[in-house]
């Protein structure tokens, strides 16, 4: 996602512009705990460098 920052997010019937970033420090933390927990069967299982 960071060649193309800029994006739109359709949820349901409705569309929302977003702009994707790098999670970094203790965000990054929280948010690979959090997708763990909310998809504990995921083929994810590392965090990439």
């Amino acid at each position: 996602m960071t060649a193309w920052v800029v994006l739109t997010v359709e949820v349901g019937g409705e569309t929302y512009d977003a702009a994707a970033s790098t999670a970094e420090g203790g965000e990054r933390t929280r948010l690979w705990t959090m997708l763990k927990q909310t998809h504990p069967f995921s083929p994810i299982t590392r965090r990439k460098p």
